[in-house]
């Protein structure tokens, strides 16, 4: 199989999870970061050292979560899970025995307010081009992240996640 671009944005796209429904249908979720400084800037090489490097100061636009879906071939367009601006570590998508999609990621929503971060595990379904309000998953004082999401051959879907409390990493 050849791989083909599912974005076409100048932003950084990381993190894609795939899943596969039983009828072929296709999901795609990923995670997108809008640097501060265009990837051109970034890639620039200098001649000479610049007078003022006040433009690296140019602050971060944040992550935002972002899915497609292909069905008979064709794909949807994008379609925004999480508003954006945000601090979102990884992605999970998976369908459920009704073929609903459901993505899981992990998000920081204390940045940039507290220094300290409190990823928690969200998942929200997408059916008919419509995302669901986003479920807490984790809820704990403990860093939350890794999530993955899978689909046994009756159509549960499993969430699991790893979790940082007193210097050691939990798995769920």
């Amino acid at each position: 199989a050849s791989s083909r671009p599912l974005t076409s944005t100048r932003l950084d796209d990381d993190y894609p999870s795939l899943a596969v429904a039983p009828d072929g249908t296709t999901a795609v979720a990923w995670v997108s970061y809008t640097p501060g400084i265009d990837r051109d800037e970034r890639a620039r090489t200098w001649d000479k050292a610049p007078a003022d490097f006040a433009f690296l100061g140019k602050k971060p636009g944040g992550d935002q979560l972002w899915f497609r879906l292909q069905q008979n071939g064709k794909w949807s367009e994008p379609l925004a899970v999480t508003a954006g601006g945000g601090d979102i570590y990884k992605c999970s998508v998976a369908f459920d025995g009704q073929q609903r999609a459901w993505v899981v990621w992990a998000e920081n929503k204390s940045w940039p307010d507290k220094a300290l971060a409190d990823f928690e595990v969200y998942a929200a379904s997408v059916v008919a081009g419509k995302v669901s309000a986003p479920v807490n998953l984790s809820n704990n004082t403990g860093n939350d992240h890794n999530a993955v999401t899978a689909t046994d051959s009756s159509g549960r879907s499993e969430e699991h996640t790893s979790e940082l409390q007193s210097h050691s990493f939990i798995s769920y």
